[in-house]
């Protein structure tokens, strides 16, 4: 006889002999993995070659591991800040707040903040930058300034912010149109009395859009990129909402 710990209580239970290979007998390989069954994990059988054995086994185990999947799981980011603020308390509460996962739970949580901070920070300098010294250096949005070059004149966004025609040979990118028109204005204020000359001789170009499929091409490859931080926000999601508090 022995015993088994059920609570507080414990609970006497027959020793079942093992089964030897001649009492087992061939029968389904996944009941050999099933904790709790007759056989489990039990030797060979008699006649069996180990190869055939093998495959057996990894097939059982392969149809337990997806199984389990299929009824659905929950992971957290072991590469994150994120997930190291969810997992680290409830190792800490389990061990009853013991003093190195206590620290570890600190210092997740001091990184947590500080991660927090720098992109508050990061977002807050490019929002600052396109809304602030974007406006004073007078760069305009791009929006769709000949997107459609290979209409122009006669077609849509063909007229650029400096107010001409776009054309193939009279575009350019922000830094190099702004220069352009920097020298032409400077040239006017120098020489008030050409103004006039200056504009006819001078021709700063047009901004625009370059290629408008490359654009949109560049948005989609962003867009990927940003796909794994998707993924990992719904499995946060699914695990705050799955598991029971």
């Amino acid at each position: 006889m022995g015993s088994a710990c059920g609570g507080n209580k414990l609970e006497e239970y027959d020793i079942i002999p093992p089964l030897s290979d001649d009492d087992i007998g061939f029968y389904d390989v996944g009941s050999r993995l099933r904790p709790g069954s007759a056989g489990s994990f039990a030797g060979r059988p008699g006649g069996i070659t180990e190869e055939y054995w093998n495959s057996h086994i990894a097939a059982a185990k392969a149809m337990t591991l997806l199984q389990r999947k299929e009824g659905g799981h929950c992971t957290i980011d072991q590469y994150s800040v994120y997930g190291a603020a969810i997992a680290l308390p409830q190792l800490a509460r389990t061990s009853g707040w013991s003093l190195r996962y206590t620290g570890l739970v600190i210092r997740g949580y001091v990184s947590l903040v500080l991660n927090i901070l720098l992109q508050g920070f990061l977002l807050y300098m490019l929002s600052k930058e396109e809304r602030i010294m974007a406006k004073f250096s007078g760069k305009m949005s791009l929006c769709d300034f000949g997107a459609q070059l290979y209409t122009c004149p006669e077609g849509l966004n063909c007229r650029g912010p400096g107010g001409t025609e776009i054309t193939p040979e009279r575009l350019y990118s922000w830094d190099t149109w702004s220069t352009r028109v920097f020298v032409r204005d400077s040239l006017k204020l120098m020489l008030p009395d050409r103004a006039a000359e200056i504009d006819e001789q001078v021709d700063p170009g047009e901004y625009g859009v370059e290629s408008y499929y490359l654009r949109m091409i560049c948005c989609f490859i962003f867009v990927l990129g940003l796909w794994p931080d998707l993924c990992g926000s719904g499995d946060l999601f699914r695990l705050l909402y799955n598991v029971p508090t």
